[in-house]
């Protein structure tokens, strides 16, 4: 590293490396130890976790188990509706995949790395056995309290086993080794890092989906049923949980988590296999169709930490014994999870190997096994990470930022699968050696630590010799994002600061982009745009041409705290090129230089040796040439080396027309020596032996602005000048030795170049020039304007030529596009798109895309009249009915739906049991399914009525004999409910025909009616017309037919005192007169006088 960068180092972050400089020394003291030792123990208990563990054991499930393979699963919480959430560690020739190997003592590349001074951190589901021979007296547990456990021991061996067991030997083999269990992690990681800790272990993670319980040789399923019967809503999502991780990152800038991705992908039975599903408190046995995880293709099966942002996300590939050998050897394991995040982030970060490694075991001291997972795959990343800060220090005294570190890996690592970043193996398999030779190299800072202050742009130029690929990795750790409530696949944007990275080509001024990956087709290969999902932001030229170029790192918005710090790190460029040692030159024709700096170095010593693959003779010449007459020289030699024949001698300031140099053989040597008096330009030298071979490419603008100037440059020919065609009529000037400024004319133009050399022409390339008028015009669009939350749609408007698009739409959707057509998932929230357009003329106008979002329907509540039915009864049960959803009904066993089901209210008839109704609502976006447990009421007894002779003539008394079981009456005749208080007694006196049925109710509300087969049938009475005196001054008239009547009360003196209806049945007439009175009843059938005596 420069004193320039040591010096930026001590100015912008002198307090993070004073704690770098004394953090693993003070880490590895005793006092230090004891301190954590005491601060972690007293940690109180988290809440979250003993209430889980009082509810699991109240329900009767699992709190803690280990199996006998190692797995441990441990009860961790409940989310916010109730369903228990699990930690379980991710157990399923390291060193040779990753390269590891390479930088140990003996490994061939001369680093004699082991960890030495670095403190490792480990986090599990016990602590790992500190007395294995393995650790001899590097090994501590800090927190005392908790179970040794196998799986902790062999991850604490992948990273550092000394090798007592060769086959067992750890990438760290002298790192310390500090153990801890789960409970409690994240304060722990906080106390630690905040100690200066630097690398962390976390081979574990939720229950996400699909697990296979082998102790009660079952599957069972962990989503939350609320949200998803199908999908576990934690795959991708960023919970409460990975938002503490980014949090303890973000606060402890040189602290870099290390997680295993875990081993979900493919879990699960086969479709409609029984299994059980934690549902309504309780495991219930179902043989419901859900997804395996990660679906058919994978994507989306990463457990819930593991898509925090400031980790290291570690997947699993079998492993590469004869290590990298090429992307297509490269072979993800079965179980490897995959991404992307809910909202498109790329996870994993980096995969290693992750099968049948051999490490310590817990049994004894003595004790290994085979295993496999990510578990195992993530130590052989964290280990490596201890010998790369291990490097760093031995050269600079400090050590790198975790956003240094992870750049660093991601920057070196070697390809796999789909060219660029993927969803399956992330950036790659780690590379250490690559990554040591970066740190190493004397020649240039690969590595940069840099603030990025707000509405700040940093920018560094760069050459490339166009010899290696160049490769920019943009890393920086982001603050925690938002966290949302619990739902399935949210789009909202968990990147707080977001920071662009750009390469400019100076000679064109063409614009390179980072990679990008698009999550709405995962599979896809990635291609290069603007990022604004993710904190790693990376470019790669395979091919770069020979020039300089600008590295800009600038931010969107404003930056959170007003500012961000970043790690930049690169290769394949340097900051000014000087040719050394001896290049050889293998094609037809080519060009090089002495150095891109305005001056060469004293001193100077180099070769070159033209040897093109087709034999052809040689011509040599320049494009400019000034060295210190004398002293400076160039000899060129036509042959191999210096012992053939000598050309030339050329120093000073040579006539460049008469300078030039024909082989006699297919080769030409050239040798630059300098002395240490005085400096110049030094010289661009070209040679060729065909006419250029290649057609070059021309870039400008296709469509622009009429009355504007607009440079073309042409590229892609080496050693060759171009000569340009302009469109007709139009005013050109040749800018540099490969531009063309045009006067842009008002039509259709050609614009012409031809490559040239001094062997020749080349093939000419065309570019239709099309110019524009005025600013694009947008003005109408198709598109779904209704869509659904978290799903794919678009919207489209009317393409115009030369027209760039820019969409912007609500944060918390995803997408993006410079083109008329946008692809996106919308978030939860409706929202405005607004879509401009600009082209050479300059910005256009705004459209305006108005959106309602629409979701799966809510949660409805069940509502009916009784909570409580009654058995064996008829009661309507409803929804709020809502336009465009549709209903579908179903009810538990013994109660069934007596009107359609699939309309927002039925008709039950209610079973003798307590059951669940449920009803699922549907609309455009999906259904979701609400159901309710009823308790049922229980039904009264059948009514006991026994007939029984009244105190009225020949009128029968109907009396109930176990009317004490009932706390209500209602008597009917005919199936007509008898009005009146004296037909809701226990007993009732039928005075008319017909059949006589009554209604009993309990004290819960419940009725028992009989139906007519039960009633009690009574004939016509003889005497169709009584009466006799009620009391309280009043007369009672029965009417024994199912006609009116009319009665006529007399005085015995024979004077008429009132006129009554009479209605079928009992009537009761208030009269309140005392005497002998004469009643006469006239119905249309039959008249009767009876005498009566009032008192």
């Amino acid at each position: 590293m420069t004193t320039r960068m040591k010096r930026l180092i001590l100015l912008v972050f002198l307090s993070g490396c004073v704690t770098g400089l004394v953090a693993q020394v003070y880490l590895t003291g005793k006092e230090s130890v004891e301190q954590r030792r005491r601060a972690t123990l007293s940690l109180s208990p988290d809440p979250e976790k003993i209430s889980a563990e009082q509810f699991a054991e109240e329900a009767g499930l699992t709190v803690r188990r280990v199996y006998p393979e190692g797995r441990v699963v441990e009860i961790r919480g409940r989310n916010p509706n109730g369903v228990p959430e699990y930690l379980t560690t991710h157990n399923l020739n390291a060193a040779k995949t990753i390269s590891t190997q390479m930088v140990w003592e003996g490994g061939g590349a001369g680093y004699g790395l082991s960890g030495a001074g670095i403190v490792v951190g480990f986090w599990d589901g016990g602590v790992f056995r500190s007395t294995h021979a393995e650790f001899d007296e590097r090994a501590r547990i800090i927190d005392t309290q908790a179970d040794t456990i196998g799986h902790a021991t062999h991850v604490a061996g992948t990273v550092g086993a000394a090798g007592i067991n060769a086959r067992a030997k750890g990438m760290a083999g002298s790192a310390f080794l500090e153990g801890y269990d789960w409970d409690n992690d994240i304060r722990e990681m906080g106390i630690a890092a905040g100690a200066g800790l630097l690398l962390s272990n976390h081979s574990y993670g939720y229950i996400t989906g699909w697990d296979y319980n082998s102790e009660r040789e079952r599957w069972e399923w962990y989503g939350d049923v609320r949200l998803s019967r199908e999908e576990d809503y934690l795959f991708g999502f960023y919970h409460r949980e990975t938002q503490e991780y980014d949090r303890v990152a973000h606060e402890n800038p040189f602290y870099l988590i290390v997680k295993s991705a875990g081993n979900d992908r493919g879990e699960g039975p086969s479709p409609g296999a029984a299994h059980y599903v934690f549902e309504n408190g309780e495991w219930t046995l179902s043989t419901e169709v859900r997804q395996k995880d990660g679906g058919i293709e994978g994507f989306d099966s990463m457990g819930p930490v593991g898509n925090a942002k400031n980790i290291l996300v570690v997947g699993a590939i079998q492993d590469l014994p004869d290590g990298y050998l090429g992307r297509e050897n490269v072979l993800v394991t079965d179980f490897s999870t995959f991404g992307p995040t809910d909202d498109g982030r790329i996870k994993p970060d980096i995969v290693a190997n992750g099968v049948a490694l051999y490490s310590a075991w817990s049994g004894n001291d003595r004790e290994y096994r085979n295993s496999s997972g990510t578990s195992m795959s993530a130590p052989g990343i964290t280990g490596s990470l201890a010998l790369l800060q291990e490097l760093h220090y031995s050269l600079d005294s400090t050590y790198l930022t975790s956003a240094e570190l992870k750049g660093l890996v991601l920057q070196t690592a070697d390809d796999a699968g789909n060219p660029g970043p993927d969803y399956k193996f992330g950036w790659g398999v780690m590379n250490t050696l690559s990554a040591a030779d970066l740190l190493a190299d004397p020649a240039f800072d690969h590595v940069r630590r840099i603030t990025l202050a707000e509405d700040q742009q940093y920018s560094i130029r760069l050459f490339s010799e166009g010899t290696l690929p160049v490769k920019v990795t943009l890393c920086w750790t982001d603050p925690p994002g938002l966290y949302s409530e619990p739902e399935l696949d949210p789009v909202n944007r968990i990147l707080v600061n977001d920071l662009d990275l750009r390469l400019v080509r100076e000679a064109d001024g063409e614009v390179f982009m980072p990679w990008v990956l698009d999550p709405l087709h995962p599979e896809n290969v990635a291609s290069t745009g603007d990022n604004r999902l993710d904190n790693v932001e990376q470019i790669l030229l395979e091919n770069p041409e020979k020039g300089f170029y600008t590295i800009t790192a600038s931010h969107k918005e404003s930056l959170q705290e007003n500012a961000q710090d970043f790690g930049l790190v690169v290769s394949g460029m340097e900051e000014e090129y000087y040719a050394s040692g001896l290049t050889e030159l293998n094609g037809n024709n080519g060009e090089f230089i002495l150095t891109s700096a305005p001056e060469y170095l004293p001193d100077m010593n180099a070769g070159w040796l033209i040897l093109p693959e087709n034999n052809l003779p040689v011509r040599l010449y320049f494009d400019y040439f000034s060295t210190e007459p004398g002293n400076d020289r160039l000899f060129v030699y036509d042959g191999t080396d210096h012992k053939a024949p000598l050309l030339a001698t050329l120093e000073g300031a040579p006539d460049l027309q008469t300078a030039e140099f024909i082989s006699t053989s297919g080769a030409l040597f050239l040798r630059f020596i300098s002395d240490e008096q005085r400096q110049d330009t030094g010289f661009r030298a070209v040679y060729c032996t065909v006419p250029p071979e290649s057609t070059p490419r021309i870039q400008g603008e296709p469509y622009p602005c009429e009355g504007s100037e607009s440079l073309y440059m042409a590229s892609g020919v080496p050693g060759a000048r171009f000569v340009w065609t302009p469109p007709s009529g139009w005013t050109w000037q040749e800018t540099g030795d490969r531009g063309i400024t045009l006067s842009i004319g008002t039509g259709p133009g050609t614009l012409g170049v031809r490559p040239v050399n001094r062997c020749g022409e080349g093939r000419d390339a065309w570019l239709v020039l099309s110019p524009l008028d005025t600013v694009p015009f947008v003005y109408s669009y198709v598109a779904d304007t209704v869509p659904c939350a978290g799903t794919v749609t678009f919207a489209e408007v009317n393409s115009l030529p030369g027209a760039k698009y820019e969409w912007v739409f609500p944060g918390d959707w995803l997408g993006s596009s410079t083109g008329n057509r946008l692809d996106y998932i919308p978030g939860r929230e409706s929202g405005t798109i607004e879509v401009s357009a600009r082209n050479a003329c300059g910005p256009g106008d705004t459209l305006q895309i108005p959106i309602a979002v629409k979701d799966v329907p809510d949660e409805s509540r069940i509502l009916t009249s009784r909570d409580s039915p009654c058995a064996m009864s008829e009661q309507k049960f409803y929804v709020s009915a809502e336009p465009g959803h549709t209903y579908r009904w179903e009810a538990g066993a013994g109660w069934s739906i007596l009107s359609d089901p699939g309309g927002d209210t039925v008709l039950v008839a209610v079973g003798n049991e307590s059951r669940r109704l449920a009803v699922e609502v549907t609309n455009k976006c999906g259904a979701t399914e609400t159901s309710k447990f009823f308790t049922v009421s229980p039904a009264p007894d059948e009514p006991l009525v026994r007939v029984e002779k009244s105190e009225i003539e020949e009128y029968k008394l109907l009396r109930i004999s176990n009317a004490s079981s009932f706390t209500g009456f209602q008597w009917y005749r005919d199936n007509e409910e008898i009005p009146g208080s004296i037909a809701t007694a226990a007993e009732y006196i039928a005075y008319l025909p017909g059949t006589y049925t009554v209604s009993v109710t309990n004290s819960a509300g419940c009725e028992y009616r009989q139906t007519p087969g039960e009633g009690i049938r009574i004939q016509q009475h003889s005497q169709m017309y009584n009466a006799y005196q009620g009391g309280d001054g009043k007369i009672v008239v029965i009417n024994a037919t199912n006609f009116s009547a009319t009665a006529n009360i007399y005085h015995y003196s024979g004077k008429l005192v009132r006129i009554a209806a009479i209605a079928p049945g009992y009537n009761e007439i208030s009269f309140g007169r005392k005497g002998a009175y004469i009643i006469s009843v006239t119905g249309p059938q039959n008249r009767r006088t009876i005498r009566l005596f009032t008192q």
